[in-house]
């Protein structure tokens, strides 16, 4: 018999994570990031993933330290690295 996760009433967690992602020809600046985490949090999310094809700036990745919303940046080498480790 499976397993039923229990749940206290009136726990409205949200759960969901958002996942944008796109092709750059060069590096996803601040702003970007800045737009992604507002749209996480009109949808009340706590989690988003940016994956890019190209890099992030310095500004992007010190951004995504200092505010409270979790936002994984995934860059071009990491999608490589995932790719050929399968």
């Amino acid at each position: 018999m499976p397993h039923k996760k229990r749940t206290r009433k009136g726990d409205k967690k949200t759960k969901a994570i958002f996942l944008q992602a796109k092709r750059w020809d060069g590096n996803v600046i601040r702003p970007e990031i800045q737009k992604f985490g507002g749209a996480l949090q009109g949808q009340r999310a706590r989690k988003g993933i940016f994956i890019t094809t190209s890099s992030f700036t310095e500004q992007a990745l010190d951004y995504v330290r200092m505010i409270a919303t979790k936002i994984i940046l995934i860059d071009g080498g990491k999608v490589l690295c995932a790719f050929y480790s399968f």
